[in-house]
């Protein structure tokens, strides 16, 4: 009896022992499954990929990371691996994709510049591609030396798609000299330059469903130089632009093609576009190719020339060098709207086989209008609703066009809208919105400019002035407001006010002096519009940090160090006892002072020594001003004539084309360091009365501006 007890009671403990085992395995085998699994996934990854991560990249940090993704590239280039980019915000520096994919998951794979001057990712070789990215860089000043969020280098087979690009201190994609390439579904932001810009023979691209938004030039651009001599190697070809959103920007055209053939333009949204929505163009000033072969249809323009600082219709179709054409030309089935104060096709000088076909016309000042002695065709065009009453297309369509030979591209799902205007579900009854503004984002203390705003109605109520119709007084009026008195120099230092009604639709100009404060710091520099009495209403216009330096940094030089020559200490005479008398103490002019110089700037620079433009113009008025420009860097300025590849040239800032036809003067001569130059030339005021841009700076084509602006930040032009 008692053994068979002491058989029972082992049973019992064995049985608990199978009980604990089996619970251990159920809470185990989910942990040992996942590790299983990771095991796996880690070993499939490694087949494919090598991460950043693995070679020192730390996210979230403020390390530099470039030499952690630079050996990830030059493993996985050898392994024929791809390039993995977790989520996370990694510090970079300039590096190159030589025929490696970098992938991420999104924008929460981000790649955060240390400098915007040093920024830039180059896509070379063989099937390079950059994917499900972010590329953030804070940029405030445009370089124009290659300092492009992406340079496609001469890459073939490559692509860029699902990736964000939030700023640059160039272009956003710069496609040079590429071919095969894909741009596809990507979102371009905040670049001081264009934001995809495609030339130097670069051929057989897709740019498709992507958005671009406040940039500092043209939003979508195919150029080709003519500086070496042959269109047919510089000019861009077989090029499509298909299904992107293009909206807002501080300068330049919406879509422009000035040097390129054989081009599709289609399904394309362009909106508040700063000058023409679309340009077509070769420009002499730049030394372009023309256009040939370039279909445009099915696309919408609404809202254009927002800025007022060029002179451009809706659509621009023109040539100013004799030796280059806008030629076969076929803009179809087009809807273009709202730009009240220019027609919406305007065809110009040496163009000719231009077709305009069933394009929608609204709230322009006109529909079609030509000034070419080529052959212009056009056919079911409206206007309004109306048959377009145009009747200086007298030409035929007996030319062939076929633009791109591409495939189409599929319109994006669900369609990206960009939404510039807040969306309410009834009527705006007061509404403005930031057009332009030239205040600067960093003073020295106590600095005076002249500033402007450019603030658009996009309300449903007209803004009234202070003096209403017939001198009554509005208790209510209309001004553009600040809560900040420090900057504004004369008058009310917190309002600046209208001068005219501003009908929906419409912008006002607002410009006048400021003065940075005498302490150095941050400051905020933010206006707004405001009904007096009733409520600031829009958008806020003007940068939100402004620094004020104490004094502008010099950089020293030798000459301003004065060293002793021999003789500037006497030699004691030889006296056996020597008294104090006997050691002349030197006087102040024992030791020579040099005259300082002038600091000369490093490199490129210059300083407005003097200028004739006057302030005020009357519409249409022709002027013969001057601009004198001193070379204050440390580099010899040349002509056309010297250096016909990279010249230095006296530019309209923002290629501002209002008051000459070309936004460039020409130097005759070269200009050594130290010396003045002076720039004689014509300027003639726009039709339209209104406030505009009159300033000029110095620039090296292709290279950069430099050095001070000269000439009047506003000029008023009066009826």
């Amino acid at each position: 009896m008692k053994r068979l007890a002491a058989k029972a009671l082992l049973y019992i403990k064995n049985a608990k022992w199978v009980w604990v085992y089996v619970v251990v395995l159920v809470v185990l085998l989910p942990s040992v499954v996942l590790l299983a699994n990771q095991q796996q996934q880690k070993n499939s990854y490694a087949d494919t990929q090598v991460s950043i991560i693995d070679f020192g990249a730390t996210p979230n940090d403020t390390t530099d990371d470039t030499a952690a993704i630079k050996n990830a590239i030059v493993v996985a280039k050898a392994q024929g691996k791809t390039v993995y980019v977790p989520a996370g915000k990694f510090m970079y520096t300039s590096f190159v994709l030589d025929g490696v994919q970098l992938l991420g998951e999104g924008d929460t794979s981000l790649f955060q510049a240390i400098d915007p001057l040093n920024a830039t990712i180059s896509l070379q070789g063989d099937k390079p591609s950059v994917k499900n990215m972010m590329i953030k860089i804070i940029a405030t000043v445009r370089n124009g030396t290659n300092k492009h969020a992406f340079w496609v280098d001469h890459a073939t087979n490559y692509e860029i798609n699902h990736v964000t690009v939030d700023g640059a201190a160039d272009s956003g994609i710069f496609s040079d000299g590429s071919s095969n390439g894909r741009i596809t579904e990507n979102v371009i932001k905040s670049t001081m330059a264009d934001g995809i810009h495609t030339t130097n023979g670069a051929h057989d691209i897709t740019i498709a469903r992507n958005t671009v938004t406040n940039v500092g030039d043209d939003m979508i651009s195919v150029v080709g130089y003519n500086d070496k001599g042959d269109c047919t190697v510089s000019a861009p070809y077989n090029i499509l632009i298909s299904y992107n959103n293009v909206s807002v920007q501080t300068a330049g055209r919406g879509i422009s093609v000035v040097g390129g053939r054989d081009i599709t333009i289609t399904n394309n949204t362009v909106n508040r576009s700063a000058g023409a929505g679309f340009y077509f163009a070769a420009e002499s000033g730049w030394k372009t190719c023309g256009d040939n072969n370039i279909l445009v249809n099915n696309n919408t323009v609404d809202i254009t020339n927002v800025t007022g600082l060029v002179d451009h219709p809706a659509v621009l179709v023109y040539a100013d060098s004799p030796n280059q054409t806008i030629q076969n030309v076929l803009l179809e089935d087009n809807t273009i709207s709202n730009t009240p104060n220019k027609p919406a096709f305007l065809i110009r000088s040496v163009s000719t086989n231009i077709a305009l076909i069933n394009n929608k016309i609204s709230n322009t000042a006109s529909g079609i209008g030509t000034s070419t002695t080529g052959n212009v065709y056009c056919e079911g065009n409206t206007f309004n609703s109306n048959a377009d009453p145009v009747t200086s297309c007298g030409g035929t369509y007996n030319f062939s066009i076929t633009g791109s030979s591409l495939p189409g591209e599929p319109a994006p799902s669900p369609t990206p809208v960009l939404t510039t205007i807040p969306v309410s579900s009834g009527p705006l009854v007061n509404n403005a919105s930031c057009v332009f503004t030239n205040f600067p984002t960093s003073f020295v203390v106590g600095e005076s400019k002249s500033i402007i705003f450019t603030v658009k109605n996009i309300g449903t109520s007209t803004w009234l002035p202070d003096i209403l119709d017939g001198g009554v007084m509005n208790t209510k009026p209309y001004r553009l407001g600040t809560t900040n008195k420090i900057w504004k120099s004369s008058g009310d230092p917190a309002r600046a006010k209208l001068v005219t009604n501003i009908a929906p639709g419409d912008s006002s100009n607002f410009v006048f002096p400021i003065k940075a404060p005498t302490t150095p710091g941050t400051y905020a520099a933010q206006w707004q519009m405001v009904q007096e009495g009733v409520a600031w209403f829009g958008a806020q216009c003007g940068p939100a940090t402004v620094i004020v330096n104490s004094v502008p940094t010099a950089t020293p030089t030798p000459t301003l160090t004065p060293t002793p020559t021999p003789t500037a200490t006497p030699t004691p005479t030889p006296t056996a006892t020597p008294t104090p008398t006997a050691t002349p103490t030197p006087k102040p002019t024992a030791t020579p002072t040099p005259t300082p110089a002038p600091t000369a700037t490093p490199g490129d620079f210059a300083s407005c020594v003097n200028t004739t433009i006057p302030t005020n113009f009357k519409v249409g008025e022709s002027r013969s001003v001057s601009i004198t420009m001193r070379n204050s860097g440390t580099t010899t300025w040349y002509p056309d004539s010297i250096n016909p590849t990279n010249p230095h040239r006296l530019g309209a800032v923002n290629d501002n084309k209002i008051w000459l036809s070309s936004p460039r003067v020409y130097l005759t001569k070269s200009v050594v360091p130290g010396e003045n130059y002076t720039f004689t030339f014509t300027m003639k005021a726009p039709t339209i009365a209104g406030s505009y841009l009159a300033q000029w700076q110095m620039v090296k084509e292709k290279i950069h501006w430099f050095g001070a602006k000269c000439g009047p930040a506003a000029v008023q032009v009066k009826s």
